[in-house]
């Protein structure tokens, strides 16, 4: 067998690829199903990494680019995988959910097909400049914040900047933040300039004026940009009979004490002026059913 000579080896062409020539992105593979990122869970949340698929891709290498005969580059794939990996770092989707997906809704003893159909649907048909916000009630353990992570991944995967935030460990970071003489603008700044904000446990906490301030200037930041918030919350949606907000730091009377167990209207956790502000044009949605978590025997 003849050895190849120094001068056939420089004047050898490159093949650049054609329009038919495919790349890793565009098979259904099994290790990150066509996607070109994979997920795992890697500390308290969500992580996300390119795909060894698209690191090894014989057309272009791991750039996510092709070069065509001409010279015209294209991307493989858009919103490019490097872009969805991006958003789902920034996040903070609990690790738990790493996996999460609106199919892998499984708690059916309600109305959870309904529900899920409805949050397949805004998904499906998402704009940032004519969605509207959700709140989705319901009671403990029927999987309302599986559904949160899972559809803050679906708007994520559309290439909009999301962020999942539990509220009641939000106010715990921002207490955090004051004694290191840190601004409670510093950390929800990016909350609300982010394209979606997802909630966790709305109204849940005491009602303290701090707490009813952070609420306001998370809702009122976002109003006023026509940003939408989608939230999960234990409270009923209906309109209360009293025009105060429920003070839950007392100590006698009607209201005394705290109770995380007792669900009323959302409206006396957060007052009336949010309440109004949350709702307008807002997708309300009650899931029901049995307590899954406590199905599979969790806790």
């Amino acid at each position: 067998m003849s050895r190849l000579r120094l001068s056939d080896a420089l004047t050898t062409e490159v093949k650049l690829p054609t329009v038919r020539d495919k790349c890793a992105l565009e098979y259904d593979k099994s290790c990150c199903g066509g996607k070109g990122y994979v997920t795992e869970r890697k500390g308290p949340w969500l992580s996300a990494l390119i795909c060894q698929c698209v690191k090894t891709c014989p057309t272009c290498f791991g750039a996510m680019m092709k070069t065509y005969e001409g010279g015209v580059s294209r991307s493989c794939k858009k919103p490019l995988p490097s872009r969805i990996a991006a958003i789902l770092n920034e996040a903070t989707i609990p690790a738990r959910y790493a996996e999460a997906t609106l199919k892998g809704f499984r708690n059916f003893t309600g109305n959870g097909v309904k529900i899920r159909d409805s949050l397949e649907k805004w998904s499906q048909d998402f704009r940032l400049d004519q969605n509207s916000s959700i709140i989705l009630s319901g009671p403990v353990g029927v999987g309302k914040t599986y559904l949160l992570a899972s559809l803050a991944r679906e708007i994520a995967e559309k290439s909009y900047t999301v962020r999942f935030v539990d509220f009641f460990q939000l106010l715990a970071q921002i207490k955090a933040a004051y004694s290191r003489k840190e601004s409670d603008e510093e950390i929800l700044r990016p909350l609300i300039e982010v394209d979606v904000l997802f909630i966790d446990e709305l109204g849940k906490g005491r009602n303290t004026e701090f707490e009813l301030t952070i609420i306001d200037q998370l809702v009122m930041g976002r109003y006023n940009q026509e940003k939408p918030i989608v939230a999960t919350t234990n409270y009923q949606l209906k309109e209360s009979t009293k025009a105060t907000v429920m003070d839950l730091t007392q100590t006698s009377g009607e209201n005394a004490g705290f109770s995380p167990d007792v669900f009323g209207p959302l409206e006396l956790r957060v007052g009336s002026r949010i309440y109004s502000r949350l709702l307008e044009g807002c997708l309300k949605l009650e899931l029901t059913g049995q307590n899954y978590r406590r199905m599979k025997g969790e806790t």
